[in-house]
Parts: C-alpha cells; structure tokens; sequence
C-alpha cells in the first residue's frame, strides 16, 4: 500500500460513522447500506488526490457522501467497484436497545425526501446553517427555511405514526412537542455515531486492490520471461548454429533450458490470478504467496547450475571454432552477455522477492486488524 492509500485507509477510518450514518439513512436493508458505502468509497478516492484541503475534511466527506446517495437514490442502480470497504455491523438485524432507538430515527428521516433527509442529518450533526448551506450547495436563508418545514413534516409523522421518544412526560403544545422529538432525534444521532465508532472498518478491499497491484507487477515480469524464453528458441538456433556453427546438442540444451525456464515461471505465475486475489480467503492467498516466493526463491538452486553449464558449454563450444578463444571476440561477447544477464537476472529476482514479501505483509496487516 503507497503513502496516498495509507492516508485514505487513515481518512475513512477516522470518518467512517460519518460515512456510514449518511448510507444507512438512505438505505432500506443492509445490502443498500453497503453498497452506498462502496460508492462512497469510490467517489472519495477518485477525488481524495486532488482534494486540497481549502475545505475542512469532513465537510468534503459530507459533501461527497450526500452527492453520491441523493444521485444513486434518484437512479436506483448499483454498480460493483473494486474498493470493498464496509463496517461489520448491520443494523437492520441487531436488536439491542441502543438499535431499537437508532430505528426510530431510521423510520423517521427516511420518510422525508432525499434533499431534506440531507439537511436533518447535517442538522443532526450539529453542523451551523451556514456549513450546512456550504455543503448542500443552498443559501442559509434556504436552509432555515427547509428545516422550519421538515419541522412540520416531523411533527405530521408523530401524529400520523405515533413515533415513540425517550421523554413521554410531557403534555404541551404542538411546537414544543415537535422540540422534544427532534432534541430526541439528537440524542438518537448519537447513540448511532457511538455505536459506529466502537466498530472496524473491514478494509479488505483496499488491500486487496494494493496486493492485486503488486501481484500484476509480477505477473508482467513473469509474462516477459516467458516471452524471452520462447524467443530463444529459434534466436538460438540462428545465432549458435547458422551463425557461428555451434553444435546441435548444444542448441537443443539451450531449448531445453528455455522451455525448462518456461515452464517453473508459468507454474508460478498461476498463483497470481486476479480473480484468486480478489475473492479468495485471505489465508489461502497468503499461503499461495508463500509458496509462490519459497518457490522463486528455490530457483536459483536450479537457474545457477543451468547457468553455469550453459556458459561452460558456450566457451567449449567456442574454443572447439576458435582454439584462440582467449582473444576472439565471441568469446569476450559470451562472458560480457552472461555477466549482464548474471546481474539482470539476480536484479529481478530480489525485487520479485520483495514484492512477494510486500502482498505477505499486507495480509497480514488485513488479518491482524479483524
């Protein structure tokens, strides 16, 4: 995970019942819940980069989290994203009383439209009428308006559904009747937040995403050997025996060793399937990157000796030509070639062995946490 990921994974924790609260007003169950929650999540991190902080944090979430559930409760359709962040609550099941008061002030903001639902969360949070207005993208003059109507909205739904409060002893006037519920939609808000913060952000996703990145730089690594390795076959035979008249056992050697090279990076490479890393248990991908790194890392014990034959036999070969080796230039060429090649080689594999170690880490990172 690079630095702007670890500071998003910090933002949204740090903001997550904020997040969460605005997708559970906007949502009749807990599928709906989370996947405004993905959404959210998607249109944060396309514009957390460029996000320049001449406005407070949160007052940008707000922003962004409305924007994307008024317009998604408008379209009525989902779509899957990549970035699968979610809470590990749901509360459309829990029945604990802190819950029952939450599904009070679920049912009542829900009835309102989704503009005014807006507003009464932003109210809720004890945001001024001019942050609300900033946010909203209203005057605070309109916003005082609107919220003096969603007063008498509220005040309709208490007599047309008897909505409960926590405070029943009361027998006043309408007005100060509708005070009290929403003093007590306040203190519901904040039993809801309470409840948020005591929960974790499963971040898996994120992670995931990370992981399948590093992964992909390997498997193009991998997809480059396998190349060159095939390549090698017929440039081999060109270059060693219609060229310079190495022997026939000597380039059928070299197509064993390309196809033998072939082969162990094609296993591998198998372990990095994107749709492997994207949905299976973290522990099984942990263990299929274990191998994967135990097995690279055994390779060595095959691609030196390989090597060293390989360029034993080159300078056999080059001998029997020219028995002036020392001093012909296809010999100097053979040794140059093997020693880049020798530097190349040991160069990828410490990276690609970082980069294994890197998504290992990772994981447990994820599993650390949960």
């Amino acid at each position: 995970m690079n630095g702007l990921e670890r500071q998003f994974a910090q933002t949204v924790a740090e903001h997550k019942s904020t997040i969460y609260t605005v997708c559970y007003m906007f949502s009749q169950d807990a599928d709906e819940v989370n996947d405004l929650f993905q959404e959210v999540l998607v249109n944060l991190w396309k514009g957390f980069e460029s996000f320049e902080h001449r406005s407070d944090i949160r007052t940008w979430i707000y922003r962004v989290a409305l924007n994307t559930c008024i317009s998604i409760d408008r379209k009525k359709k989902r779509r899957s994203s990549e970035v699968r962040l979610t809470m590990d609550i749901n509360l459309f099941e829990d029945r604990d009383e802190d819950t029952k008061q939450v599904d009070m002030l679920h049912k009542r903001i829900s009835k309102l439209q989704p503009f005014d639902r807006a507003i009464v969360l932003l109210w809720l949070e004890n945001l001024s009428y001019e942050e609300i207005g900033q946010i909203v993208g209203i005057s605070t003059k309109n916003v005082s308006v609107r919220l003096f109507r969603i007063r008498e909205q509220l005040k309709n739904m208490s007599n047309d559904y008897n909505f409960p409060i926590m405070n029943n002893d009361y027998q006043n006037t309408q007005n100060t009747q509708t005070d009290m519920e929403l003093e007590n939609m306040r203190q519901q808000m904040n039993t809801l937040k309470k409840k948020l913060e005591q929960q974790e952000i499963v971040n898996d996703g994120l992670m995931r995403r990370s992981m399948k990145n590093t992964a992909g730089n390997i498997s193009r690594r991998y997809y480059l050997i396998m190349a060159l390795c095939l390549l090698m076959i017929p440039y081999s035979y060109w270059a060693f025996v219609m060229l310079n008249g190495f022997s026939i056992p000597f380039w059928i050697f070299t197509c064993i060793t390309m196809l033998v090279s072939f082969g162990g990076t094609y296993y591998n490479s198998r372990k990095l399937s994107d749709s492997n890393m994207m949905t299976n248990n973290l522990v099984d991908v942990r263990r299929r990157m274990a191998r994967a790194k135990k097995f690279d890392a055994n390779w060595l014990f095959i691609g030196i000796p390989i090597a060293i034959v390989f360029l034993g036999w080159f300078m056999y070969e080059s001998y029997l030509l020219h028995p002036d080796a020392f001093f012909n230039g296809l010999f100097w060429a053979g040794c140059i070639g093997g020693i880049i090649g020798a530097i190349w080689g040991f160069s990828l594999h410490f990276k690609t062995q970082r980069q294994y170690q890197d998504i290992i880490d990772q994981i447990e990172d994820i599993t650390a946490e949960q």
